[in-house]
Protein backbone atom coordinates (compact mmCIF):
# COMPACT_ATOMS: atom_id res chain seq x y z
CA UNK A 1 0.00 0.00 0.00
CA UNK A 2 0.93 3.50 -0.76
CA UNK A 3 0.97 6.85 1.51
CA UNK A 4 0.33 9.61 -0.81
CA UNK A 5 1.63 12.90 0.65
CA UNK A 6 1.25 16.44 -0.35
CA UNK A 7 2.17 20.10 1.33
CA UNK A 8 4.66 22.98 0.13
CA UNK A 9 7.93 23.45 0.74
CA UNK A 10 7.50 21.74 4.60
CA UNK A 11 6.57 18.61 2.36
CA UNK A 12 9.01 18.76 -0.77
CA UNK A 13 11.59 15.58 -0.71
CA UNK A 14 13.96 17.99 -3.62
CA UNK A 15 13.44 21.27 -0.89
CA UNK A 16 17.10 23.15 -0.82
CA UNK A 17 17.61 26.55 1.29
CA UNK A 18 17.90 29.64 -0.09
CA UNK A 19 20.04 30.83 2.46
CA UNK A 20 22.10 27.32 2.07
CA UNK A 21 21.77 25.27 -0.93
CA UNK A 22 23.47 22.23 1.30
CA UNK A 23 20.61 22.61 3.68
CA UNK A 24 17.36 20.54 2.84
CA UNK A 25 16.09 17.43 3.98
CA UNK A 26 17.31 13.60 4.70
CA UNK A 27 14.32 12.43 6.02
CA UNK A 28 11.42 14.56 5.00
CA UNK A 29 8.09 13.98 7.59
CA UNK A 30 6.46 11.51 4.52
CA UNK A 31 9.27 8.93 4.43
CA UNK A 32 9.25 8.64 8.30
CA UNK A 33 5.55 8.27 8.34
CA UNK A 34 5.18 6.12 5.47
CA UNK A 35 8.03 3.48 7.08
CA UNK A 36 6.27 3.61 10.83
CA UNK A 37 3.13 2.38 8.21
CA UNK A 38 4.91 0.03 6.31
CA UNK A 39 3.72 1.82 3.39
CA UNK A 40 5.33 2.97 0.02
CA UNK A 41 6.14 6.90 0.31
CA UNK A 42 4.64 8.74 -2.78
CA UNK A 43 5.83 12.18 -1.46
CA UNK A 44 3.43 15.07 -4.02
CA UNK A 45 5.02 18.16 -1.96
CA UNK A 46 6.34 21.29 -4.22
CA UNK A 47 8.13 24.06 -2.69
CA UNK A 48 5.99 27.26 -2.66
CA UNK A 49 2.69 24.92 -3.43
CA UNK A 50 -1.17 26.39 -2.15
CA UNK A 51 -3.93 24.84 -0.86
CA UNK A 52 -5.33 24.63 -4.00
CA UNK A 53 -2.48 23.41 -5.95
CA UNK A 54 -2.09 20.70 -2.63
CA UNK A 55 -5.68 19.49 -2.95
CA UNK A 56 -5.23 19.17 -6.72
CA UNK A 57 -2.29 16.94 -6.74
CA UNK A 58 -3.85 14.55 -4.48
CA UNK A 59 -7.07 14.76 -6.52
CA UNK A 60 -4.89 14.13 -9.85
CA UNK A 61 -2.92 11.56 -8.39
CA UNK A 62 -5.94 9.53 -7.24
CA UNK A 63 -8.14 10.08 -10.27
CA UNK A 64 -5.25 9.09 -12.43
CA UNK A 65 -3.86 6.19 -11.04
CA UNK A 66 -6.87 4.52 -8.89
CA UNK A 67 -7.30 4.26 -5.50
CA UNK A 68 -6.62 0.36 -4.81
CA UNK A 69 -3.17 0.53 -3.59
CA UNK A 70 -3.29 3.96 -1.39
CA UNK A 71 -3.64 3.00 2.09
CA UNK A 72 -3.89 6.79 3.29
CA UNK A 73 -3.21 9.85 2.34
CA UNK A 74 -1.73 12.67 4.51
CA UNK A 75 -1.46 16.53 3.22
CA UNK A 76 0.48 19.09 5.55
CA UNK A 77 -0.95 22.54 4.68
CA UNK A 78 1.15 25.69 3.19
CA UNK A 79 -0.25 29.11 4.21
CA UNK A 80 -3.57 30.36 3.10
CA UNK A 81 -3.10 33.39 1.36
CA UNK A 82 -1.00 31.72 -1.16
CA UNK A 83 -2.60 31.36 -4.33
CA UNK A 84 -3.03 29.38 -7.94
CA UNK A 85 -0.98 31.68 -10.49
CA UNK A 86 -1.60 30.55 -14.05
CA UNK A 87 -1.27 27.34 -15.23
CA UNK A 88 1.31 25.99 -12.32
CA UNK A 89 0.29 24.69 -8.47
CA UNK A 90 3.55 27.11 -7.31
CA UNK A 91 3.38 30.54 -5.70
CA UNK A 92 4.74 33.10 -8.01
CA UNK A 93 7.74 33.41 -6.26
CA UNK A 94 8.84 29.87 -6.82
CA UNK A 95 7.92 30.36 -10.64
CA UNK A 96 9.87 33.93 -10.75
CA UNK A 97 12.30 34.28 -8.22
CA UNK A 98 14.32 31.13 -7.39
CA UNK A 99 17.22 31.28 -9.80
CA UNK A 100 17.67 35.18 -9.09
CA UNK A 101 20.35 36.06 -7.01
CA UNK A 102 19.34 37.06 -3.42
CA UNK A 103 19.83 40.57 -3.37
CA UNK A 104 17.26 41.22 -6.46
CA UNK A 105 14.99 38.54 -4.99
CA UNK A 106 14.34 40.68 -1.99
CA UNK A 107 13.69 43.79 -3.54
CA UNK A 108 11.58 42.54 -6.11
CA UNK A 109 9.92 40.27 -3.15
CA UNK A 110 8.39 43.32 -1.57
CA UNK A 111 7.14 44.74 -4.94
CA UNK A 112 5.33 41.23 -5.78
CA UNK A 113 4.04 41.28 -2.05
CA UNK A 114 2.47 44.69 -2.22
CA UNK A 115 1.35 43.79 -5.80
CA UNK A 116 -0.13 40.10 -5.37
CA UNK A 117 -1.49 40.45 -1.60
CA UNK A 118 -2.84 43.82 -1.04
CA UNK A 119 -6.66 42.66 -2.44
CA UNK A 120 -6.29 39.68 0.30
CA UNK A 121 -9.12 40.63 2.89
CA UNK A 122 -9.31 37.47 5.94
CA UNK A 123 -12.94 37.00 4.57
CA UNK A 124 -11.77 35.83 0.71
CA UNK A 125 -8.52 34.20 2.10
CA UNK A 126 -10.54 32.00 4.66
CA UNK A 127 -13.12 31.33 2.39
CA UNK A 128 -10.66 30.38 -0.13
CA UNK A 129 -8.64 27.79 2.12
CA UNK A 130 -11.68 26.27 3.78
CA UNK A 131 -13.71 25.44 0.92
CA UNK A 132 -10.66 23.60 -1.05
CA UNK A 133 -9.92 21.82 2.92
CA UNK A 134 -13.49 20.82 2.19
CA UNK A 135 -13.51 19.40 -1.23
CA UNK A 136 -10.45 17.29 -0.35
CA UNK A 137 -12.11 16.00 3.32
CA UNK A 138 -15.21 14.68 1.06
CA UNK A 139 -12.98 13.26 -1.95
CA UNK A 140 -11.33 11.78 0.16
CA UNK A 141 -13.97 10.40 2.68
CA UNK A 142 -16.04 9.34 -0.76
CA UNK A 143 -13.38 6.66 -1.68
CA UNK A 144 -13.01 5.83 2.30
CA UNK A 145 -9.36 6.52 1.55
CA UNK A 146 -7.87 7.13 5.49
CA UNK A 147 -6.61 10.78 5.69
CA UNK A 148 -4.96 13.06 7.54
CA UNK A 149 -4.92 16.69 7.63
CA UNK A 150 -2.51 19.52 9.38
CA UNK A 151 -1.63 22.71 9.13
CA UNK A 152 2.29 23.60 8.21
CA UNK A 153 3.92 26.68 8.78
CA UNK A 154 1.27 29.39 9.85
CA UNK A 155 -1.74 29.62 8.01
CA UNK A 156 -1.30 33.44 7.73
CA UNK A 157 2.32 33.82 6.98
CA UNK A 158 3.90 37.68 7.63
CA UNK A 159 6.63 36.60 4.70
CA UNK A 160 3.88 37.34 2.80
CA UNK A 161 2.48 40.67 3.47
CA UNK A 162 5.21 42.14 5.62
CA UNK A 163 6.04 44.69 3.12
CA UNK A 164 2.64 45.47 2.02
CA UNK A 165 1.57 49.15 2.20
CA UNK A 166 -1.31 49.08 5.11
CA UNK A 167 -2.31 52.85 4.49
CA UNK A 168 -2.25 52.26 0.81
CA UNK A 169 -4.49 49.47 1.00
CA UNK A 170 -6.01 48.98 4.27
CA UNK A 171 -8.20 45.98 3.76
CA UNK A 172 -5.18 43.83 3.65
CA UNK A 173 -4.94 40.73 5.36
CA UNK A 174 -1.62 42.66 6.41
CA UNK A 175 -3.63 45.10 8.28
CA UNK A 176 -4.65 43.55 11.47
CA UNK A 177 -4.61 39.86 9.78
CA UNK A 178 -5.10 37.63 12.47
CA UNK A 179 -7.95 39.44 14.06
CA UNK A 180 -9.17 39.51 10.32
CA UNK A 181 -8.63 35.71 9.84
CA UNK A 182 -9.94 34.68 13.27
CA UNK A 183 -13.56 36.57 12.41
CA UNK A 184 -13.14 34.83 9.17
CA UNK A 185 -13.06 31.92 10.47
CA UNK A 186 -15.10 32.05 13.34
CA UNK A 187 -18.41 33.62 11.50
CA UNK A 188 -17.77 30.68 8.09
CA UNK A 189 -20.47 28.02 7.39
CA UNK A 190 -17.45 26.38 6.46
CA UNK A 191 -16.02 25.84 9.76
CA UNK A 192 -18.84 23.84 10.79
CA UNK A 193 -18.68 21.97 8.17
CA UNK A 194 -15.37 20.80 9.21
CA UNK A 195 -15.47 21.30 12.80
CA UNK A 196 -16.39 17.49 13.22
CA UNK A 197 -13.99 16.20 11.28
CA UNK A 198 -11.11 14.15 12.87
CA UNK A 199 -8.83 13.84 10.51
CA UNK A 200 -7.88 17.22 10.92
CA UNK A 201 -4.79 17.48 12.97
CA UNK A 202 -4.93 20.56 15.11
CA UNK A 203 -7.97 22.04 13.95
CA UNK A 204 -9.08 24.61 13.54
CA UNK A 205 -5.24 25.35 12.96
CA UNK A 206 -4.54 28.60 15.08
CA UNK A 207 -4.00 28.89 18.90
CA UNK A 208 -6.41 31.88 18.57
CA UNK A 209 -9.08 29.71 18.75
CA UNK A 210 -7.72 26.93 19.92
CA UNK A 211 -5.99 25.10 17.70
CA UNK A 212 -2.61 24.58 16.60
CA UNK A 213 -0.26 24.13 13.44
CA UNK A 214 3.01 22.30 13.43
CA UNK A 215 5.07 25.06 13.26
CA UNK A 216 3.14 25.86 16.88
CA UNK A 217 3.89 22.41 17.88
CA UNK A 218 7.07 22.51 17.06
CA UNK A 219 7.88 25.83 18.69
CA UNK A 220 5.96 24.59 22.01
CA UNK A 221 8.73 21.15 22.20
CA UNK A 222 11.60 23.34 21.13
CA UNK A 223 11.00 26.87 21.39
CA UNK A 224 11.47 29.69 18.25
CA UNK A 225 14.05 28.56 16.00
CA UNK A 226 15.54 25.79 17.93
CA UNK A 227 13.68 23.48 15.23
CA UNK A 228 15.05 24.91 12.27
CA UNK A 229 17.38 23.65 9.76
CA UNK A 230 19.60 26.82 10.17
CA UNK A 231 19.53 30.47 12.06
CA UNK A 232 18.64 32.19 9.01
CA UNK A 233 16.10 29.73 8.03
CA UNK A 234 12.74 28.76 9.15
CA UNK A 235 12.06 25.35 7.63
CA UNK A 236 11.96 22.23 9.82
CA UNK A 237 14.83 20.09 10.67
CA UNK A 238 15.07 16.54 10.44
CA UNK A 239 14.51 16.07 13.98
CA UNK A 240 11.52 18.32 13.70
CA UNK A 241 10.28 16.16 10.46
CA UNK A 242 10.22 12.81 12.65
CA UNK A 243 8.49 14.97 15.31
CA UNK A 244 5.50 16.15 13.02
CA UNK A 245 5.58 12.61 11.40
CA UNK A 246 5.25 10.95 15.16
CA UNK A 247 2.22 13.47 15.59
CA UNK A 248 0.79 12.16 12.44
CA UNK A 249 1.08 8.21 13.06
CA UNK A 250 -0.52 9.33 16.92
CA UNK A 251 -3.64 10.41 15.38
CA UNK A 252 -3.88 8.35 12.53
CA UNK A 253 -3.58 5.24 14.80
CA UNK A 254 -6.27 6.96 16.96
CA UNK A 255 -9.02 6.70 13.62
CA UNK A 256 -8.15 3.70 11.73
CA UNK A 257 -6.29 0.79 12.18
CA UNK A 258 -4.00 -0.62 9.54
CA UNK A 259 -2.70 -3.51 8.92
Amino acid sequence: MKLVAAGCSWTDPNFKSIWNKNHGYTRPWPTTLANSLSMECVNLGLSGNCIEGVARDVIDYVTTYGDEDIGCVSVLLPPWSRFRFGKTNVNPYSVFFNNMNLEWKTQLKHTADEYLYYHQTGENTVKYALTWILMLCEFLEKRNIPYIISQGCKAFHEWHVQHVDKKKYPDSISNNRMHSYVDALIGSGLTEELQDKPQLLGWPFSYAVGGYGMKDALREKWGNKKYTISDKDAHPSDEAHDYMAGLMVDHLKELYVFE
